[in-house]
C-alpha cells in the first residue's frame, strides 16, 4: 500500500546534541544507631510483522547570532523513519533507533560500522533539567527588564518539548494560506497544512514521539501535527532559543512494510564517553550476584583480620565500606567488635569527620581531617574519598568531588552506593549519558541497594510527568 503526495515547502533539519548527590551517611547513621561491559548486543526477536515506513524530507535554515558548527542551510532529501509498536527508526543525516521497550537509543554509523546505546531516561532527564536552568534564567533575564528575551520560557519549553510545571504559555493560532500557524511572544513557533496523509491511531502516536525527540514541539501543540485521520504534510518548526533554526519538513509517502524487527547485527557497540569511566565499567560488566557476595565476603575478612592487627580506622573504613556495597543496614559484627571500635577514640575522630557539615567552616575542617587520616590510613583510604568527595561537593568543588569519587571506585568499582554520587555529579554537570551509565552500574551492581532507589523514583516520576516520551 503506497500514497504520494506531491505539495512542496521550505526547511531545516533540528538536531538533538546538545544537590543531587545522596548522601552516603543516611545509611551509615542508621547502622551505626542500630549496632549502637561489556555491553551486550540485544536479542531481538526474528518475526516478520507490518509497520509504518514514512519517506520525507528535511531543510534546515540557521540564522544564530554564533551559529558555531550549524551550517547556513542543510537538506536531507531522502529521510524515512519506521514506526512500529515498540520502537521506531529513523534515517537520514543521521540514523538511529528509538527502542520504547528497553527504554534505549540506539544512535548509528555504518560507515564506521559502530553504534552507541544512550538510556532513553538520560534524553528526557537532560531536557527535565535543562528547563529548570532555562527557568531560572529566563525569569533573571525578565527581571533585568531585558527586552526581546531569547530565553523566554516558551521558547524553551518548545525547544526541549517538555512544560514546566504550572506553566501557563500564551500561544496564539492563527489560519493562513490553508495552513495553520502558531505563534509564542509573537513569533512564529509551529506551521501545519497541506494535504492531510491518513494514518492509523497508533502510528500517529508513535509519529509524534518520533516528532519530540528528533525536531521538539510545544506540548501543548504537538497534538497539532496530527488532526484525526492522519499528520500533516507539510511542518515547519522554528527554534528561537539563540538566534534562529527554522526545520521544514514535507512528508512525501506512507508504505506498509513488513519488518523483522531492528538488527544491531555486523555493527560493533561504542561507548561515547571518557576512557577512565569505562574502563571502571568493563571491570564489572556481567557481574553477578555471586560475584558481589565473594566481594562482601572479603571486606568482611578484611575487617577481622584489621582487627587483629589493632588497625581499628582500617577495621571500621572496610565495615563501612562492607555497607556501601552491600546495602545493609546492620553490620554483621559481634557485640565485642562493636563495643571495640566504637569506644576507640580514632575510630570516634574518624567517623566525626564522616559527618554532614553544618557550616562551611565545618566542611573545611572536616576535609582537612580526612585527608590527614588518609595520609596515614593504608587500609580503606578509598572510603574516606567517599565521604570528602561528598563534603567538596556540597562547597561547589565539583571536579576535584569527582575525582575523588573516581578514586574510590577504581580502589573498589563494586561499591554501589559510589556509583550513584558519580552519577549526580554527571548529572549536575549537564553529562546525562554519563550519568546514567553511573547509575545504570550501580543498579547492575545491586539492584536492592537503598541508595540507588531515588535513581528508580526519578525515572518513575520522568515517565509520570512527560509520558510522550517513553
Amino acid at each position: 500500500m503506497l500514497r504520494c503526495y506531491g505539495a512542496r515547502g521550505n526547511s531545516f533539519a533540528f538536531k538533538w546534541g546538545s544537590k543531587m548527590p545522596e548522601t552516603l551517611r543516611v545509611l551509615i547513621t542508621r547502622f551505626l544507631c542500630g549496632a549502637m561491559a561489556a555491553a551486550l548486543l540485544p536479542i531481538l526477536p526474528t518475526y516478520a510483522y507490518a509497520g509504518i515506513t514514512i519517506k520525507f524530507y528535511v531543510e534546515v535554515d540557521t540564522q544564530a547570532k554564533d551559529a558555531g558548527d550549524f551550517p547556513a542551510k542543510v537538506k536531507s532529501p531522502n529521510s524515512y523513519v519506521l514506526l512500529e509498536d515498540s520502537y521506531l527508526h529513523f534515517k537520514g543525516d543521521e540514523e538511529g533507533i528509538y527502542d520504547f521497550e528497553k527504554k534505549a537509543i540506539y544512535s548509528i554509523n555504518r560507515e564506521k560500522g559502530i553504534y552507541s546505546e544512550m538510556s532513553l531516561f538520560a534524553n528526557v532527564g537532560f531536557r527535565d533539567y535543562e528547563l529548570r536552568n532555562r527557568r531560572f534564567m529566563s525569569g533573571a533575564l525578565e527581571h533585568a527588564g531585558v527586552e526581546d528575551n531569547q530565553m523566554s520560557l516558551i521558547f524553551s519549553e518548545h525547544e526541549l518539548s517538555v512544560q514546566a510545571k504550572e506553566s501557563k504559555s500564551d500561544i496564539l493560532r492563527e489560519e493562513r494560506n490553508g495552513g495553520i500557524l502558531f505563534k509564542g511572544e509573537g513569533k512564529e513557533i509551529l506551521r501545519v497544512g497541506g494535504p492531510i496523509i491518513e494514518l492509523e491511531g497508533k502510528y500517529r502516536k508513535q509519529f509524534i514521539r518520533f516528532f519530540r525527540h528528533r525536531y521538539g514541539g510545544h506540548p501543548s501543540l504537538i497534538d497539532q501535527l496530527t488532526p484525526s485521520s492522519g499528520i500533516y504534510s507539510n511542518i515547519t518548526i522554528w527554534q528561537r532559543n539563540v538566534g534562529e533554526k527554522k526545520t521544514h519538513l514535507h512528508f512525501i509517502s506512507v508504505e506498509e512494510t513488513q519488518t523483522n524487527s531492528y538488527s544491531l547485527e555486523g555493527l560493533k557497540p561504542f561507548a561515547e564517553t571518557n576512557d577512565r569511566l569505562l574502563a571502571l565499567v568493563e571491570r564489572v560488566a556481567g557481574t553477578t550476584e555471586s560475584n558481589r557476595k565473594k566481594v562482601e565476603a572479603e571486606i568482611l575478612l578484611n575487617a577481622r583480620q584489621l582487627i587483629d592487627k589493632k588497625d581499628l580506622v582500617g577495621a571500621m573504613l572496610a565495615y563501612l565500606e562492607y555497607t556501601l556495597v552491600s546495602g545493609a543496614q546492620d553490620l554483621p559484627w559481634t557485640e565485642k567488635d562493636r563495643q571495640l571500635l566504637l569506644n576507640s577514640n580514632e575510630v570516634q575522630e574518624m567517623l566525626a569527620a564522616t559527618q554532614n557539615p553544618t557550616s562551611r567552616e565545618e566542611a573545611v575542617s572536616q576535609i582537612a581531617s580526612m585527608e590527614d587520616i588518609r595520609k596515614k590510613q593504608t587500609e580503606g583510604s578509598h572510603i574516606l574519598k567517599i565521604f570528602e568527595s561528598n563534603t567538596r561537593a556540597s562547597l561547589g568543588e565539583h571536579n576535584v568531588a569527582r575525582e575523588l569519587m573516581m578514586g574510590a571506585l577504581e580502589a573498589n568499582p563494586y561499591i554501589a552506593g559510589a556509583w550513584k554520587d558519580l552519577g549526580g555529579f554527571y548529572f549536575q554537570s549537564y553529562e546525562p549519558y554519563e550519568a546514567w551509565i553511573c547509575w545504570d552500574t550501580g543498579r547492575r551492581i545491586n539492584p536492592d541497594h537503598p541508595l540507588l532507589k531515588d535513581i528508580n523514583s526519578f525515572e518513575e516520576r520522568l515517565q509520570a510527568q512527560h509520558p510522550g516520551f517513553f
